[in-house]
């Protein structure tokens, strides 16, 4: 979704995240009882559709390229205006758990500065995130040749935490590099909604392996860009 701000994308992304490991975690049987959007939360609210999952969103009342509707119904758009790119109105991704929580009422045409005290997916959430699920794995032969230089050489300084932090910052922006360089190509060649199809299957087929069941709860496993590259048109 090019014509989201960055801040808008991460939300939404964060929003469609959340939706699947809902159902992951019943589909497990780790949670058995209601979501909060069976119960209703997200009643009225707008929605959008990404990798073939509804999620309901909020309008941003502080950025839109057309003409923002007045603060007391800033959230009452057309479901055309959702789906449509064109529009260029921006959302942020509705934490409907959070909602429940705080046991609503969702207030509209807050602005991006207070967004911490709104019951979404905040951007800042996302990209941490994303810096903790990824680091740099080192090929095998190299953490072999490593090993054995170990065994004649000084102890290697255990690294800072900026250092740490730096590293991670490395590798989502690795990943994130490959996913442009899969998904730019494909853009010229597909429409939106085909785009968004093949997306789910592309994510199914690079997603590491785990165990099945809840024992690959949370388990950790490695996501090869060479996987994410190959998908590219004509490689």
């Amino acid at each position: 979704m090019p014509e989201q701000p960055l801040s808008s994308r991460l939300s939404l992304a964060q929003a469609v995240v959340s939706a699947n490991s809902q159902s992951k975690a019943r589909s497990i049987g780790l949670e058995t009882g209601k979501t909060a959007e069976e119960e209703g939360w997200a009643k009225g609210q707008p929605r959008l559709t990404l990798l073939g999952r509804e999620i309901a969103v909020m309008r941003r009342g502080d950025y839109s390229t057309g003409e923002v509707a007045s603060e007391g119904d800033s959230q009452a758009i057309s479901k055309d205006e959702a789906q449509n790119s064109h529009n260029h109105t921006a959302f942020w991704g509705l934490d409907l758990e959070a909602l429940r929580k705080s046991n609503g009422p969702l207030v509209a045409g807050k602005s991006a500065t207070a967004h911490s005290r709104l019951p979404i997916h905040t951007p800042e959430a996302a990209r941490n995130y994303l810096l903790k699920a990824f680091t740099i794995v080192e090929r095998e032969d190299a953490d072999d040749e490593a090993e054995i230089k170990s065994e004649s050489s000084p102890a290697r300084k255990k690294p800072t935490s900026a250092q740490l932090l730096a590293k991670k910052e490395e590798a989502a922006a690795r990943l994130l590099k490959a996913l442009d360089r899969l998904f730019e190509p494909w853009a010229s060649k597909l429409d939106r909604a085909d785009l968004d199809r093949r997306a789910w299957g592309w994510y199914l087929h690079v997603r590491p392996d785990v165990a099945q069941g809840q024992a690959g709860w949370g388990q950790r496993g490695q996501v090869k860009l060479e996987s994410i590259l190959k998908l590219r048109p004509g490689a």
